[in-house]
């Protein structure tokens, strides 16, 4: 198509606009006067067209429609499901590491509590040392006198 043909059906297509004909009204007309597609859009695009009431009152009606049906919403509906599933997951997660946490601060108490008691264990030790030691000293003295006395009735 040549630019004369292109703006003279641009302004043709603005006038009609203007006179309250809605864009899909006159891709009608314009397919039925046997313009290609492609050309079809090269006009209405070379036409500049801005939105006139027809259009916003089809696109209002197409929108209240969607919401009176719950097509609008549908898809919101949906992404809540999936997100509720999503946040479902998310719950038991947490809720397993909590679980795992809690072990976890038992076994670290138990290990104090071992500690504790290790330390404890290792200050009897160090107190019983020494009466260990007086007494393996007693025994190495009882058994020094009992050689002594056994030697002494030996030698009777």
């Amino acid at each position: 198509m040549d630019e004369a043909t292109l703006k003279r059906l641009a302004g043709l297509v603005k006038s009609m606009h203007d006179q309250g004909l809605a864009v899909d009204q006159i891709k009608e007309n314009l397919e039925q006067m046997g313009i290609a597609k492609d050309d079809i859009s090269l006009i209405i695009s070379e036409a500049g067209l801005m939105p006139n009431t027809v259009d916003v009152h089809k696109e209002v009606s197409a929108l209240r429609e969607a919401m009176e049906t719950g097509q609008a919403v549908k898809p919101v509906v949906e992404k809540l499901g999936e997100t509720e599933d999503h946040f479902e997951r998310l719950h038991t997660k947490v809720d397993l590491l909590h679980e795992k946490h809690g072990e976890i601060e038992a076994r670290l108490e138990d290990l104090a509590e071992l500690k504790a008691e290790i330390a404890e264990v290792k200050q009897l030790l160090l107190e019983i040392k020494p009466v260990v030691m007086a007494i393996k000293k007693l025994q190495e003295d009882l058994l020094e006198v009992s050689r002594s006395i056994l030697a002494r009735e030996s030698v009777k």
